[in-house]
């Protein structure tokens, strides 16, 4: 994809007419004004097996917008100079332009050779090579051109097919994603979109979103370079014609992309650096004008770190936006004051988010810094956005926040586990650091629990994670890491306790509690309670209450139902008799098992229900029957 570039009025749509044998303007009003105000299309054959779009922008200032947007997915700039005006305003805005674009490459067509005098022709070559020192066209060739009569026409195809050539082309791989330049509809076949793909391939049939409206439908037909073709690819100029969506429900600046891939965002934190000239000094806060693929929207810039920025100056900002555009990080963007209508710079978008920077953190700088190093390294971008997640995720949420291609990412996790940088909790990831710090956070919180209760002899598992908030697949992970390392271990009734600690009760409760324990163990099938157990070993009622506890933790007491405790041994012998009496009769009748423990009602009803709810027996009415014999 080529893209003129230049000053209005100096021949670029002539030029591009030249080259094509085609007039790429589209509305009368601009052929009955003689300039471009919209971008305009034509493909050039090179030569017979390689083809490529040039796009016509426009020169105004007014239409700067359009510009940027006929800019956006082109591979080499034809930057054009008219030798009778040589370098204008709008010639080193453009430049300015293409440069914070990324471009990489062109050519340069001197324009009206033939209106001038070979001196002045001579003077404004020199004029342009002044401009260009420095800049990612400095090397580019220089070709007089008169459009009208094609003098120097062969010499420019000539140039820019050497430097198509050499120029990289953008990757099929990855999410199909699809800025829309324009929208129509024509009758037989409903709504066209037209754009350079920046990322992927999509082929006929298949389903696609237009974000953010979020209208999703199906690719009818597809054209390239104005042919049809069986798909779309990064890098091409295409149009597509969707089914099941109306060319009223979307516009300019919405992006065709694979469903799900994708969402607007209304928070954009990028690099950003003004540029010598456009304002004397850029404040916080300032109103500016976005263009970023072929979107255009309104909102503020917040500086980071800074009150404000002098022209040349570099920073990191976020941009907060009045409605929401679709951004991928590592994408080039225009900012532009509200008014008037100057360009203040631009750069590179580092990430997306749904949150307020805390701008006068001291981290975020550093956060946004090691965003940017991980740009061009998917491993690394992958790894960056983990460390900033708050807890587990899966690899597809992964991918459709970092707006990466789904098997790039799980490559990308699949690498990172290989170096210990991330670690799989269930079908979720999260990073080392996070669980470092979640293990330290289990460790402080164990600690901290043995201090204030030295009598129990654990933390319930369901309360501590409860209390970390943390996702209970990462919890278990955590917590079976660190008894496997020695570091804690199980404690009785499920509990987790550091692997030093042993429970310990009062110097008053612990000479008693072997007493207290006699007690519930004297009182076989009709035990005392809690509150008669512990006055008869001679226990204060605080004693009592951790004692108790204690020896319920350890399971040598055994709670059948509110307020009725067995020792762990009685339980064992009415089990025994239970299955005994079971499978002696078939069947378990709860007042002659009642009769047999030598209890009463009290007693028996919440043992037999205890047991029910163990899985032992199955109730029948008044009768109970062994799980094995129950139909």
């Amino acid at each position: 994809m080529i893209g003129t570039a230049g000053h209005i009025d100096h021949g670029k749509t002539t030029l591009t007419q030249a080259l094509t044998g085609k007039d790429p303007t589209r509305h009368p009003e601009e052929r009955a004004r003689g300039m471009s105000i919209d971008i305009g299309f034509a493909p050039l054959f090179v030569e017979a097996d390689l083809v490529a779009g040039l796009v016509d922008v426009p020169g105004h200032e007014r239409f700067i917008r359009n510009m940027v947007a006929g800019a956006t997915g082109i591979d080499l700039v034809l930057f054009v100079v008219a030798a009778d005006d040589a370098v204008m305003p709008q010639t080193r805005e453009h430049l300015q332009i293409m440069q914070i674009l990324g471009i990489r490459s062109g050519v340069v067509a001197l324009t009206k050779a033939d209106v001038v005098e070979p001196d002045a022709l001579e003077m404004a070559k020199e004029d342009v090579q002044s401009l260009l020192k420095g800049t990612f066209l400095e090397k580019a060739p220089i070709c007089p051109v008169a459009a009208p009569s094609g003098r120097g026409i062969a010499e420019l195809k000539a140039a820019l097919h050497e430097a198509a050539l050499k120029a990289i082309p953008k990757s099929a791989k990855g999410i199909f994603r699809l800025p829309i330049q324009r929208v129509f509809v024509r009758k037989g076949f409903g709504t066209i979109v037209t754009g350079i793909p920046f990322s992927g391939r999509i082929k006929v049939g298949e389903a696609v979103e237009v974000v953010p409206p979020g209208k999703k439908g199906r690719v009818r037909g597809i054209q390239a370079y104005g042919q049809e073709a069986p798909e779309a690819q990064a890098g091409h100029s295409v149009s597509l014609n969707l089914t099941e969506i109306s060319h009223e429900e979307i516009e300019r600046g919405d992006v065709v992309a694979a469903p799900g891939a994708l969402h607007a965002v209304a928070q954009i934190e990028a690099r950003f650096q003004l540029l010598p000239g456009s304002v004397k000094v850029l404040r916080d806060l300032s109103p500016i004008r976005l263009l970023v693929g072929t979107a255009e929207v309104c909102g503020r810039l917040v500086l980071v770190g800074k009150e404000s920025l002098a022209p040349g100056q570099e920073a990191y900002v976020q941009l907060r936006l009045d409605q929401p555009v679709v951004v991928v990080p590592g994408d080039r963007y225009i900012l532009r004051l509200e008014s008037p209508l100057v360009t203040l710079g631009g750069g590179t978008v580092i990430g997306v988010s749904d949150r307020r920077l805390r701008r006068s953190r001291a981290d975020t700088e550093k956060n946004l810094a090691k965003a940017e190093a991980a740009l061009a390294d998917p491993r690394r971008r992958v790894q960056a956005l983990l460390e900033g997640m708050p807890g587990p995720v899966e690899s597809g949420e992964l991918a459709r926040q970092a707006m990466m291609d789904p098997a790039a990412v799980s490559g990308s996790l699949a690498g990172l586990e290989k170096q210990g940088a991330v670690r799989a909790v269930g079908k979720k990831w999260v990073s080392a650091l996070l669980w470092e710090a979640a293990a330290e956070r289990l460790e402080a919180r164990l600690a901290d629990f043995h201090k204030k209760n030295p009598a129990q002899v654990g933390f319930e598992r369901a309360a501590l994670r409860e209390q970390m908030r943390l996702d209970p697949d990462f919890f278990n992970a955590l917590a079976l890491e660190a008894v496997s390392c020695g570091r804690a271990r199980e404690a009785e009734g499920g509990r987790l306790a550091l692997r030093a600690h042993t429970a310990r009760l009062s110097e008053g409760a612990s000479s008693k509690s072997g007493a207290l324990e006699e007690k519930f163990r004297a009182g076989f099938f009709s035990p005392p309670s809690p509150e008669e157990a512990v006055a008869a070993a001679g226990m204060t009622p605080k004693d009592g209450r951790e004692a108790v506890g204690l020896l319920l933790q350890k399971g040598i007491l055994v709670r059948v139902a509110d307020g009725v405790f067995f020792h762990r041994e009685n339980v064992e012998r009415a089990r025994e008799l239970l299955i005994a009496a079971a499978e002696a009769e078939g069947k378990v009748e709860s007042g002659k098992f009642r009769d047999q423990l030598k209890t009463t009602r009290k007693y028996v009803i919440p043992l037999l229900e205890y047991f029910d709810a163990q899985g032992l027996t199955k109730r029948v009415g008044s009768e109970r029957f062994l799980r094995k014999f129950s139909k």
